[in-house]
């Protein structure tokens, strides 16, 4: 049990590590985010998005609000963002729509596009009304919920596109929330380079426009904009993998010496063994092969258990870091720590074997 909660903890220091630093690669989406300046909670006019649209390079720009929402209960968070919706969904293509859905949802201000991925996690239909609490904002008849119909469903292109999304018009939120009216949260912009540099360069021209201004700018490529959001959480992460690190460690170590001294209890067993005619080689392999499956066992007991609160641990973050998920290339790292601990452990008791003549073995009490 000792190895398994090791490697327990070790797969979800894994899985919390992953869900601050991990993502999809945004490096070649062409696209620009524009905050306010002083916060990302700040609102921005939403006429900003046409001045934007002038500048060269500048292919289209849409905007979109944080909603802050809950379904049913507050420990139920749920990711809402009111958006330019035509312009959105063309922006950001790896969001994939059936044809049918996306007119009905485009039709419709009052409707909402729900990700596959948050579908299935709340058990929603196509059809189903849904109302959608808010942490942030109230109606014009001082309630903070709205009533939405689920109008489409969309997947992501591949696996790495986050669909846990709820989508809603952000018109029909502006005619019904009670301030903020005609301002946005940011803006997404495509552009034409693929080249870094000259993205900036655009970026640095959009701020520009806005210098000085009641609700001044910071624009950034959408791959820096996500990493700086997700480095405020960082921290948090790699602490709670140092300290979970650091009791994997002595977990290991404990483990390790307790494997060591079960063998060397049992050196009189195996100088019985050698006096029936068994090698010392062989009883080796068998010392070893048994401390390699001890704590590979352990480990992979472990490493299920961590794929199973790692799954609670998605609940807990899904609004503000929804993927946590443990590697691959991490399980089969821990796997061969826990082959090394496993070897290494027999080392002793196999010197001690081999190097210890069996008469004076036998003779111990």
């Amino acid at each position: 049990m000792t190895i398994s909660f090791a490697f327990a903890i070790f797969g979800l220091a894994d899985a919390i590590d992953n869900a601050f630093s991990g993502g999809r690669d945004l490096s070649q989406t062409k696209r620009l985010i524009t905050n306010h300046k002083v916060s990302m909670t700040n609102t921005m006019p939403i006429h900003y998005g046409d001045q934007i649209a002038q500048l060269d390079g500048v292919t289209m720009v849409t905007h979109a609000t944080w909603y802050g929402g809950y379904y049913q209960d507050e420990r139920n968070p749920v990711t809402v963002f009111a958006v330019d919706a035509q312009k959105y969904i063309e922006i950001f293509d790896e969001l994939v729509f059936a044809d049918e859905q996306k007119s009905a949802f485009l039709s419709n201000i009052s409707g909402a596009a729900v990700g596959r991925a948050m579908a299935d996690q709340q058990g929603w239909q196509l059809g189903d009304r849904v109302q959608i609490h808010s942490n942030i904002w109230r109606t014009k008849h001082d309630t903070n919920v709205w009533d939405f119909e689920i109008l489409a469903i969309f997947e992501g292109e591949d696996t790495n596109t986050e669909t846990n999304l709820f989508l809603i018009h952000h018109d029909g939120f502006d005619e019904t929330r009670s301030y903020g009216n005609y301002s946005a949260g940011w803006f997404s912009i495509k552009v034409e380079p693929s080249d870094t540099k000259e993205q900036l360069a655009i970026a640095a021209e959009i701020d520009a426009l806005f210098a000085n201004s009641e609700s001044e700018t910071k624009t950034a490529t959408e791959q820096s904009f996500l990493e700086s959001f997700s480095n405020q959480y960082a921290d948090i992460g790699l602490v709670l993998k140092m300290v979970m690190g650091t009791v994997v460690a002595t977990l290991l170590i404990v483990c390790a010496s307790t494997i060591t001294q079960s063998a060397r209890e049992r050196q009189r067993d195996f100088a019985v063994l050698q006096t029936m005619g068994f090698r010392v080689p062989w009883i080796s392999t068998w010392i070893a092969l048994e401390s390699f499956f001890t704590v590979l066992i352990g480990a992979v007991l472990g490493i299920v258990m961590a794929m199973l609160f790692a799954g609670r641990l998605k609940v807990v973050f899904t609004e503000l870091i929804p993927e946590v998920t443990i590697g691959f290339g991490d399980l089969a790292f821990g796997l061969m720590i826990s082959a090394g601990v496993g070897l290494l452990a027999a080392i002793l008791p196999m010197f001690e074997l081999s190097n210890t003549p069996i008469v004076k073995t036998l003779s111990r009490r």
